[in-house]
């Protein structure tokens, strides 16, 4: 809350006072919310260029702030919810701002269409690249974080679009480095085992009994669980509590 940030650096405490500024004159029906639509057009006003680049903040942060905040993917945040997501981010960005540079270099070279997106095979060609995954390691990103990104953006990507923008990128590597991120991680991947198991069935959205059974219970899932120290429920017991209906 706002007591809590009454403490921030003097930096931070600029670009809350900045996001404050903007949000007010960005929420037109005084709602208390902003949607996304609102909150573009804002940041890209001639008045606030000047004040961003002051305060060190960038368009590109902003929408990456964005997407972070809306944990919900209801469209909207509330101004509390922008500053706190605020001072987590630039935590998070803390000694890896060259790397979010360079992952955004990447990201364009292999946009080569210029869509402003790239497709999972895409994504997932360019993190394979040795001399990319050398040049993340170079920089301290370890394996694993290299590994777990897809499904970190992809947890980020819920725009209804096909493939991922390099906001969702640099939100999906930010959140690897935030504190509850084991969670996360495990939260991820099990959304990426769910999403498999329904792209090889009928894309249906939801997994019958049997194919929870495969999926869930493979021995890959079990390591992956063990790894991040985190305790595989009762796969079938969990369906068979929310399958009330059979």
């Amino acid at each position: 809350g706002l007591a809590g940030r009454a403490t921030l650096d003097p930096a931070l405490a600029k670009m809350v006072t900045l996001v404050g500024e903007m949000f007010v004159q960005a929420d037109q029906d005084n709602s208390g919310f902003l949607s996304f639509q609102e909150f573009n057009t804002v940041i890209r006003q001639k008045s606030f260029e000047k004040s961003m680049k002051d305060v060190g903040i960038s368009a590109e942060d902003f929408k990456t702030l964005f997407l972070q905040v809306d944990v919900d993917k209801s469209g909207t945040v509330s101004l509390d919810e922008l500053c706190d997501g605020l001072v987590k981010m630039k935590k998070a960005m803390v000694g890896v701002e060259r790397t979010i540079a360079f992952m955004r270099k990447m990201f364009e070279e292999s946009d080569e269409d210029g869509s402003g997106s790239l497709s999972k095979e895409e994504f997932q060609s360019l993190f394979q690249h040795p001399t990319v995954r050398m040049k993340l390691q170079q920089m301290d990103v370890s394996t694993e974080d290299i590994d777990d990104l897809w499904a970190a953006v992809d947890a980020q990507d819920d725009d209804g679009q096909a493939g991922v923008s390099a906001e969702e990128m640099v939100a999906g590597f930010l959140s690897l480095r935030q504190d509850g991120s084991i969670v996360k991680r495990g939260v991820n991947f099990l959304r990426q085992v769910f999403k498999a198991a329904d792209a090889a069935g009928n894309s249906s959205g939801s997994l019958s009994r049997e194919e929870v059974e495969q999926a869930f219970y493979a021995e890959e899932v079990a390591d992956r669980l063990e790894q991040l120290s985190l305790e595989a429920p009762d796969w079938l017991g969990m369906f068979d509590a929310i399958d009330v209906n059979g």
